[in-house]
């Protein structure tokens, strides 16, 4: 892979290699680094992040305290809060391990196709396609189910099966 001298990234590393390896914010900045790219899977993502934390790092005073680098390495690496977008709907408050137990079902029933007319055979794939939908995390859709289920007596895990079958019977019943 050739290297590119005059990449901005190139140049962020190279002002980086210029702070002293001994002293403290230069530690902390690698020991920050270093987890990113590993927790990255993606190589584009790496560069990215390894660009976006140069960038920062050069920004910084050396003379600040280790407690302030502290403070901005956990706000450079803790997760982006999910944004809402434009979507039309969106899963209640307080229902998503309801939702993820009716979902389970219907996958289970075999009641859910893929594009090409078969059956889904990857749970986390129909999880995280609902969600999207719903503008919803479920990728932890297993520890919610497990959580429900050692925390609740059967009665309280099939309750939400007992609510559907009652507006079931109320649209049965209307005249």
């Amino acid at each position: 892979m050739i290297q590119d001298n005059h990449s901005p990234l190139h140049e962020q590393r190279e002002a980086v290699a210029s702070v002293p390896k001994e002293s403290v914010n230069y530690k902390l900045f690698m020991q920050l680094f270093i987890n990113q790219l590993l927790e990255c899977k993606d190589p584009a993502l790496s560069n990215d992040i390894e660009l976006m934390l140069y960038r920062t790092f050069s920004k910084m005073p050396f003379s600040e305290s280790s407690y302030e680098l502290l403070e901005l390495i956990n706000s450079i690496s803790s997760p982006p809060k999910e944004e809402k977008t434009n979507g039309k709907y969106y899963l209640a408050d307080r229902c998503k391990t309801s939702f993820t137990k009716i979902v389970w079902a219907l996958n289970e029933m075999k009641m859910l196709r893929m594009e090409n007319g078969l059956l889904p055979t990857n749970k986390q794939d129909v999880m995280e396609e609902f969600g999207r939908f719903l503008h919803t995390d479920l990728s932890e859709y297993s520890t919610l189910l497990s959580r429900a289920k050692s925390q609740d007596k059967e009665e309280g895990f099939l309750e939400v099966i007992r609510m559907m079958e009652e507006s079931l019977r109320k649209y049965y019943y209307r005249g």
